[in-house]
């Protein structure tokens, strides 16, 4: 009998139509509640099969927004901003110049990031001295009077084998990549920071490859 034919049945057993039925018990099916842990887990998770599956949905897309928006990919140059450079300039620079740059840190990409201080004369100057010192940046840029006024001496290595370099600063802007980004409004000097270690191999090797204009191929793997 299906169930429909069973709901009849229950309803004329409660107005007393009939006195019993064959098919229906009096008080209603007969609805075995679980037991053990596990019938009970099962029920569980039957019962809220939909909540859980939007919330993993939920939790994957947040990841991806995270890894997306929030998670960065490590540099393998990094370059430091003692001018007052706009964002998009600067965000120029980190879409061109990869191509220029090898994959330093072996992690399949090539990626370019520039820092730099807040728009604060007093801020910046601490942040200038602080990224000289301790900072992980490779690169210097600004204008020419600006980073001259930050070397010592001993701080910008020696880069004066590279055309349209002068002072331990070599004038981007007079370079074919700086031509090719057509940035002739702005003065930009690179420097690199005299660390004597394989960091200052690497950026050297990024700047002789804009010099010469000489892009990274991927490789075939």
């Amino acid at each position: 009998m299906s169930q429909d034919s069973d709901k009849r049945e229950l309803l004329k057993l409660k107005q007393g139509i009939i006195e019993q039925s064959d098919t229906v018990p009096e008080d209603g099916y007969d609805v075995k509640m679980p037991e053990s842990a596990s019938e009970k887990t099962k029920n569980w998770f039957w019962y809220h099969k939909w909540i859980l599956l939007i919330g993993a949905l939920i939790i994957i897309l947040g990841a991806v927004i995270a890894s997306v928006y929030f998670i960065k990919p490590k540099p393998d140059i990094e370059i430091y901003s003692v001018s007052n450079y706009t964002t998009t300039f600067r965000r120029l620079f980190e879409t061109n110049l990869p191509r220029w740059c090898d994959d330093v840190n072996g992690d399949g990409q090539s990626v370019v990031t520039v820092a730099q201080a807040p728009d604060d004369a007093a801020l910046s100057a601490i942040e200038d001295y602080e990224e000289m010192q301790n900072g992980s940046s490779f690169i210097f840029i600004g204008t020419k009077d600006e980073l001259k006024a930050l070397d010592t001496g001993d701080i910008f290595a020696d880069i004066s084998e590279f055309e349209n370099a002068e002072d331990n600063m070599l004038d981007f802007t007079k370079t074919a990549v700086g031509k090719e980004l057509k940035i002739f409004s702005n003065e930009v000097y690179m420097a690199i920071k005299a660390t004597g270690d394989e960091r200052e191999d690497a950026a050297r090797g990024f700047l002789h490859r804009i010099v010469e204009n000489k892009e990274v191929v991927p490789n075939a793997d």
